[in-house]
């Protein structure tokens, strides 16, 4: 695979990694809205719903405030951004290299 295809390559795939990982946070967003709506409205609701609906909010909420990998992710996502515009400089140099006859 020549160079340049394994930066498109490179750049498609985080692109990929970042559309993933925002529609996690969507879908977790929606999910707590809706159980806080459960929570919120228990006249709606049976008591048991209501209660599974808080041990769920409840379980997302440790989960993401233990979970010391979010850090990391946001972390690496930091790099990733690092990343692609060094590689979007680079290839705006190598056009510009190429555009003049180098």
């Amino acid at each position: 695979m020549e160079k340049q295809e394994q930066i498109h390559w490179l750049l498609d795939s985080r692109q990929m990694e970042i559309e993933y990982l925002k529609e996690i946070i969507r879908s977790l967003g929606n999910t707590k809205e809706r159980l806080l709506d459960i929570i919120t409205n228990p006249g709606n609701y049976d008591e048991q719903t209501v209660q599974r609906a808080w041990d769920h909010l409840k379980m997302i909420d440790l989960r993401l405030l233990g979970e010391k990998d979010w850090v990391k992710i946001h972390n690496e996502m930091i790099n990733v951004k690092r990343e692609l515009k060094k590689i979007r400089k680079w290839c705006r140099q190598r056009k510009r290299d190429h555009g003049d006859g180098k």
